[in-house]
C-alpha cells in the first residue's frame, strides 16, 4: 500500500492545493480589508507551495534548497498562520512570537547538522514533527481564545482538527524514533504519506473556516446594526422590543421588578433652532454616552425617539430606579455640552424624568410604559429638570 501512496506525488497534491486555498484567501482578503490576518494566513499557503514543491524535488536539485530550505518555508508557513489567527481572532501572542524565532533557529542549525554533518533522516523528520506539534498547539490556543463575535462552532472545530493533527505529528516522532533508519525522505513508509493528508485536511479546514468565521462576524455586525440607533449607537425602538419581551419572561419566572425610566431633554426644540440640528445631533450623542457609562452593566439604554431615550432596569425596585434616575439627572445637569464647532461655546442641558415598576405579574408592559410616560410628562408639567413616578 505504502508504493500506491507515492511522497513525491502527495507533495506535488499538497503544494497545488495550498496554491489553490492561498489564491482563494488573498482574493477574500482583498475584498474584506476589515478582516486582519487572513492575508498572512493566505501568503502562508503561498509559501507552502513552494516548500512542498521544493520539498517534492529532493535528488533533483541540491540539499541546501530541498531540505534546508524547504523545510524552513514550512516552518515560516506554520508560524505565519499562527500569526494571522492571532490578528484575525485578536489575540496576542508575544511570548509565542519569541518562542517561535527560538524554535526556528534550534531546527535550522539541527537540520543543517543532520543532512550535512550526520546524515539522518528520521532525526530531520522527528524534528520538523515535534516544531508541527507545537505549532499546531500555540494554533489550537489561539482559536479557543479567539474572539467570540468569529462564532465558537467554527473555532472549535478547526481547534480539534489542529490538536488532532500536532499528535499526529507526536505519534509520528514516536514511530521514527523507533524505526528503521531512513536512506531518503522518498523512500519513507505510509504515516509520512499519511501526513500529507493530514495537511491536505488542515489546510481545507483552514480556508473553510476562516471563511465561516468572517461570515459569522459579518452577520453579527449587520445584527448590530440593525439595532443600533444610527446616531447615538444605543439601541433603538425595535432592539427594545426584543430586550423587554426577553426581560418580562425572566422577571414573571425569577418574580422580580422590573423597572423602566423614560427621560426626554427639556426645551430640546429651542436649542435645534437656536444652534442648528447639528448642534442637536451632539448633544444627542453626548447624552446616549453619559447614559451608558453611567448605567449597571445589565441595564439597557435605547433611544426611543426624538430626544426621548429609555432605561430598561432588570430586577429592580422603584426605589432604586428613582435613585439611579435622580442621579443620572445631577449628572446631565452638570454635564458640559461643548458644540465641535470651533468654538469654546458649551451649553448646559437639563432632562425630565419618568419612572414606573411592574411589582407583579398581572401588569403588562403597555400600561407600564403608559405609567412611565405620564411620570415624564407630570415631570415636564411641574417644572422640568425632575424625576417623577407612576
Amino acid at each position: 500500500m505504502g508504493e500506491l501512496i507515492d511522497i513525491r506525488t502527495l507533495l506535488v497534491n499538497s503544494s497545488f492545493i495550498s496554491l489553490f486555498f492561498a489564491l482563494g484567501l488573498l482574493l477574500f482578503a482583498r475584498y474584506h480589508p476589515t478582516f486582519n490576518g487572513i492575508r498572512l494566513i493566505g501568503f502562508a499557503l503561498l509559501i507552502n507551495f513552494f516548500s512542498m514543491m521544493l520539498n517534492g524535488a529532493q535528488q533533483i536539485f541540491p540539499d541546501l534548497i530541498t531540505i534546508i530550505l524547504a523545510n524552513s518555508l514550512v516552518y515560516l508557513s506554520s508560524y505565519l498562520i499562527l500569526l494571522g489567527f492571532s490578528r484575525f481572532l485578536e489575540v496576542p501572542i508575544c511570548h509565542a512570537n519569541w518562542l517561535s524565532f527560538g524554535v526556528f533557529l534550534l531546527m535550522f542549525a539541527s537540520m543543517l547538522y543532520f543532512t550535512y554533518s550526520h546524515y539522518n533522516v528520521n532525526a530531520r523528520i522527528m524534528i520538523m514533527s515535534s516544531t508541527g506539534f507545537m505549532q499546531m498547539l500555540l494554533i489550537s490556543f489561539v482559536l479557543l481564545k479567539g474572539n467570540d463575535s468569529f462564532g465558537t462552532a467554527s473555532t472549535k472545530m478547526l481547534a480539534v482538527i489542529c490538536i488532532f493533527t500536532a499528535f499526529y505529528f507526536a505519534f509520528r516522532v514516536i514511530v521514527v524514533s523507533q524505526a528503521d533508519s531512513l536512506d531518503l525522505f522518498m523512500n519513507a513508509g505510509l504515516i509520512h504519506s499519511l501526513v500529507l493528508i493530514v495537511y491536505q485536511i488542515l489546510v481545507v479546514s483552514i480556508s473553510f473556516s476562516i471563511v465561516w468565521m468572517a461570515t459569522t462576524n459579518l452577520e453579527l455586525k449587520l445584527r448590530l446594526q440593525a439595532s443600533l440607533d444610527p446616531l447615538t449607537q444605543v439601541f433603538n425602538r425595535r432592539a427594545l422590543d426584543e430586550i423587554v419581551a426577553d426581560n418580562d419572561v425572566t422577571s414573571k419566572l425569577n418574580q422580580m421588578p422590573l423597572s423602566a425610566i423614560m427621560l426626554d431633554i427639556d426645551y430640546f426644540k429651542k436649542l435645534n433652532d437656536g444652534h442648528g440640528h447639528k448642534a442637536g445631533d451632539t448633544v444627542l450623542q453626548k447624552l446616549a454616552l453619559i447614559l451608558t457609562k453611567n448605567i449597571r452593566e445589565h441595564d439597557s439604554v435605547a433611544r426611543y425617539g426624538g430626544e426621548e431615550f429609555i432605561i430598561l432596569l432588570p430586577n429592580t425596585k422603584r426605589e432604586q430606579a428613582e435613585g439611579i434616575a435622580e442621579s443620572l439627572r445631577i449628572q446631565l445637569f452638570d454635564e458640559h455640552f461643548s458644540l465641535d464647532n470651533g468654538s469654546n461655546e458649551a451649553l448646559h442641558i437639563s432632562a425630565s424624568f419618568g419612572v414606573a415598576t411592574r411589582e407583579h405579574d398581572g401588569e403588562n408592559w403597555e400600561s407600564v410604559f403608559k405609567r412611565v410616560d405620564v411620570a415624564l410628562y407630570k415631570a415636564k408639567r411641574t417644572g422640568r429638570n425632575r424625576v417623577e413616578s407612576a
